[in-house]
């Protein structure tokens, strides 16, 4: 057992300082991680202003189809989406599954693809269960 002033022992100030720096290495790469992570999906993404206050988050689920929550949705109300570079597209209410609370969209987005999804085989069995309510 190494003790105090032996010299593969690190000093108090030493150790203090790697245990400093292995969070921030941490935080460091979570931060990276999910940076990359929006850069990625911010093409698929929508803010969707279908109620008078808060847009909501809506995804290019299939081109021409965005996926969305219903109850952000309105009945009888004009559907305005807005992509990651500041363009407006009009859309309508294709679908709506309110036990789902799931509600689908229907716009022409030039130029906008669709979500990279995963094959249902490589969901984790757990994650299936919780899919739609993440959509």
């Amino acid at each position: 057992m190494f003790t105090a002033g032996d010299p593969l022992y690190p000093e108090p100030n030493v150790r203090k300082k790697q245990e400093e720096r292995r969070p921030m290495t941490t935080v460091m790469d979570l931060s990276n991680a999910l940076a990359g992570a929006v850069e990625r999906v911010s093409g698929w993404m929508f803010a969707v202003h279908g109620r008078p206050r808060l847009p909501s988050t809506g995804v290019q689920w299939r081109t021409g189809l965005v996926v969305t929550a219903n109850h952000t949705v309105e009945h009888d109300r004009e559907v305005t989406l807005t992509g990651h570079d500041g363009r407006s597209f009009a859309a309508s209410v294709a679908g709506r599954d309110p036990s789902l609370d799931i509600a689908v969209l229907r716009a022409v987005v030039d130029g906008v693809s669709a979500a990279d999804v995963a094959d249902d085989g490589q969901v984790f069995p757990e994650a299936r269960s919780s899919t739609c309510a993440a959509a």
